[in-house]
């Protein structure tokens, strides 16, 4: 546990100091930023811009979604509750024709 806090911040104040160190009356980190600076700064940008496009693109997606979700879906009337479903028969306008075996083995997939 200790370690999770300790090592961490070794290694900061490590860099931290290393960083500091004065080359040509300037920090370290101000030779490595004008070096590395315009590359992060393009690397920043485009992700940035990346990052817009896909959030234009999600936004563009869930109004899709919800503009094509009808507004009368999924209403449901009943009178009564109940914790344990019915089964309806099988055979009430069986658009094929089912053998007696068929007829079991789907009884006892609805029963599931």
């Amino acid at each position: 546990m200790i370690n999770l806090v300790f090592k961490p911040l070794l290694w900061f104040s490590f860099s931290f100091l290393v960083l500091s160190v004065p080359v040509s009356d300037k920090p370290l980190f101000d030779h490595i930023s004008g070096v590395f600076g315009p590359t992060a700064q393009g690397v920043i940008d485009d992700f940035g811009k990346r990052a817009g496009e896909t959030v234009q693109v999600g936004k563009k997606a869930i109004k899709q979604l919800f503009e094509t979700i009808p507004s009368s879906a999924d209403k449901v009337e009943i009178r009564q509750s109940s914790s344990v479903k019915k089964i309806r028969d099988v055979e009430v306008n069986p658009k094929d024709e089912y053998t007696i075996e068929e007829k079991e083995l789907l009884k006892n997939i609805l029963n599931q």
